[in-house]
């Protein structure tokens, strides 16, 4: 980590945007991890789809309705503690969802997992967000972006292989103590990351008002839209793949990773367009590239498939989120003081989306196959330009 600090202070990082970065690369780590394999973990315990939404639906929606109300917390401890209680709020989450596999008293365990799950998201993100936006500059956003996002895509070359074995030979116990020794190492980075000194001053009916608002519209529609299709791609495509190459955690693994192999240049490169050409037009038309994706993925039929389509829309959602994002945070800097208000929409948009994705897709299962659940994504894709 010593060279990766050296380097970034080499491209025009600020001092404690350095230190966040690697900070978050290493919870990132620790994260990613679990990531693909989170709703197929769940699968495994309910054996059954819906109940895996269902899930998700309950968090999401507690989140994004009371995230108000959880601000409130963050304002108590300040950004730098709410995020070091979020690590902290983390590894329980780990710990309970392990536990809801394996041990008695499901359904125990499975409100406690969501109560600490919720509890990690509201203490990190927003802060998270509002640091980046307050220590990158507008000049080289997209840049330092790309930088962040391609070293998170490096790590995740290896990380869905490394989950695979440890699941495949040793268990979901040793992957989980992987996860909470990343956490706690990206604790050591929070320290020398400066106090950003924001408080959230929205009432929980200004917060609502203000959202909804004519003004906030075209931020609404784009987040709620990201929301939809990033549901979509966090939840209904691992257990897609998975079903599909019939429950081998290796093959799952080996082949998300080959996906990211294709990623990683992408990202870089993108990230300097970001910051040279106008981001909303690279959002608008891309896009629609990233749409077909969606559609592709809806017709994946065997392995190789999984890797052609994969690869493709990897291509697309590099090309639309470094400027979707770099624009999201371009946004939060220049509302100042309000920063952090702004991010609240956002989160809360955007996890209102997943909502109301996971429901739909819901309710299709009942008549349709999986495959048609990517339709919901595509459509929504359409919609990020709006940003």
């Amino acid at each position: 980590m010593v060279f990766l600090k050296k380097y970034l202070s080499k491209q025009n990082f600020h001092p404690g945007a350095v230190n966040l970065f690697i900070h978050h690369l290493l919870r990132q780590i620790g994260t990613g991890l679990f990531g693909i394999f989170g709703p197929i973990y769940l699968y495994g315990i309910f054996n059954d789809i819906k109940t895996v939404f269902l899930f998700y639906i309950i968090g999401y929606g507690i989140y994004s309705l009371t995230l108000p109300w959880g601000m409130k917390i963050v304002n108590y401890f300040g950004f730098k503690k709410s995020m070091y209680y979020s690590l902290l709020s983390l590894v329980i989450y780990y710990m309970s969802i392990y536990l809801m596999g394996a041990a008695s008293y499901l359904w125990l365990w499975f409100g406690i997992t969501l109560v600490f799950w919720i509890l990690t998201i509201y203490l990190y993100w927003v802060p998270y967000h509002t640091d980046f936006a307050k220590l990158t500059d507008k000049s080289n956003r997209g840049k330092n972006l790309a930088f962040l996002t391609g070293f998170i895509a490096l790590t995740s070359i290896f990380t869905p292989v490394v989950s695979s074995v440890i699941i495949s030979y040793a268990g979901y116990i040793w992957l989980f103590a992987l996860i909470i020794f990343f956490i706690f190492l990206s604790s050591l980075y929070l320290k020398k990351i400066p106090s950003i000194n924001e408080q959230f001053t929205y009432s929980l009916r200004k917060t609502y008002s203000e959202l909804f608002s004519r003004k906030n519209f075209r931020l609404f529609i784009a987040y709620f839209s990201d929301g939809m299709q990033s549901s979509v791609g966090m939840i209904v495509w691992p257990l897609f793949i998975f079903l599909l190459l019939e429950g081998n955690f290796l093959s799952v693994g080996v082949l998300t990773s080959l996906v990211v192999l294709v990623t990683i240049a992408i990202r870089l490169l993108v990230g300097d367009w970001a910051d040279r050409i106008a981001k909303k037009k690279i959002v608008r038309y891309t896009s629609v590239l990233h749409a077909l994706g969606w559609v592709l993925k809806g017709l994946v039929v065997t392995p190789f498939h999984i890797f052609a389509a994969g690869s493709y829309h990897s291509f697309t959602t590099s090309a639309t989120r470094i400027s979707f994002d770099s624009l999201m945070y371009e946004k939060a800097a220049d509302n100042g003081h309000y920063m952090d208000e702004y991010t609240v929409f956002r989160d809360m948009s955007l996890c209102m989306g997943r909502v109301v994705s996971l429901i739909i897709g819901l309710a299709l299962l009942s008549v349709v196959s999986m495959q048609w659940l990517f339709g919901i994504a595509a459509f929504a894709s359409l919609f990020l330009g709006i940003i």
